[in-house]
């Protein structure tokens, strides 16, 4: 699992924002999240989160940074392909509190950063199925990457044929590497599917591990703040094909696979859905 840190291929992974210092941009803001952070006194100064791409990760790392006090952060040598953690970032990560959404691979170099430093973080994953379909539409009409072209002339079945034969292997590495390497007492696993069901009860679980003490109301607060509806002004399942946002549901795939897809799809993954939780059998 050694080598490469960042990601191998470059999507899909949401663009990452223009980074800037904290007194440009929005400087109001910035001064309330400092001022925040003196007046709020949580116990970890940065909360991580290593996502498999479309996954949700974006939805839940903005929920985290509406608790008081904390604001998203990337680092600035993060770049839209490149993913690459440097041990520093996280062992002194800025003034204030922080929220930080990656797509790290499980390198050995990771889990030794992420175990090492003795803090709690989240993996999240999803259902490689709606993580194919996802993708598909993705590349097809949001992400502008070079990488994408192929995908703009595919149909859906051709163009999720072609994400499972390029990339359904290495997000089933991916997945089964922070299953292996993760110590349990400071990462804790979490799946869309989990996250979309029970976003109150997921979301209080998440703060309990991050040792974060909001009140239910505070809790509430965030979940409604940052609903599918509230963000996209459409009720889940409400599909916008042009939108980072597209659809907001688990089990989309059923819309999708044909039997050739799902043949395509269990010849490269096996028993995986077994493994990572999201079906009893090969026999679906």
């Amino acid at each position: 699992m050694s080598g490469a840190i960042g990601l191998s291929d470059p999507g899909p992974a949401a663009p990452l924002p223009e980074r800037r210092p904290w007194y440009r941009g929005k400087p109001l803001r910035r001064l309330q999240s400092l001022v925040g952070a003196v007046v709020h006194h949580h116990p970890h100064r940065n909360l991580f989160i290593t996502a498999m791409p479309k996954s949700g990760s974006t939805w839940l790392a903005r929920m985290l940074a509406s608790i008081p006090g904390y604001r998203e952060w990337i680092p600035t040598y993060i770049t839209e392909t490149d993913h690459t953690l440097r041990p520093d970032s996280l062992r002194h990560p800025p003034l204030g509190y922080t929220v930080t959404k990656l797509h790290c691979k499980p390198t050995s170099e990771h889990i030794a950063l992420l175990n090492g430093l003795q803090r709690p973080y989240v993996i999240l994953f999803r259902d490689l199925r709606d993580a194919a379909v996802s993708a598909y539409f993705y590349l097809h009409g949001v992400y502008r990457h070079d990488s994408a072209a192929p995908y703009r002339t595919l149909g859906a079945e051709e163009g999720i044929a072609r994400w499972i034969d390029e990339r359904l292997s290495e997000r089933i590495e991916w997945i089964d590497g922070w299953l292996r390497g993760h110590d349990p007492k400071w990462g804790l696993i979490v799946r869309y599917e989990e996250l979309l069901r029970d976003t109150l009860g997921v979301l209080h679980g998440v703060c309990d591990h991050y040792e974060v003490n909001l009140t239910a109301a505070q809790l509430q607060r965030i979940v409604q703040r940052n609903s599918f509806e509230r963000t996209t002004g459409r009720r889940p399942g409400t599909p916008d094909a042009a939108s980072f946002n597209r659809k907001g549901i688990a089990g989309d795939w059923v819309n999708h696979f044909t039997p050739a897809l799902k043949e395509r799809f269990k010849a490269i993954a096996g028993d995986a859905l077994v493994r990572f939780g999201h079906e009893k059998s090969s026999d679906w």
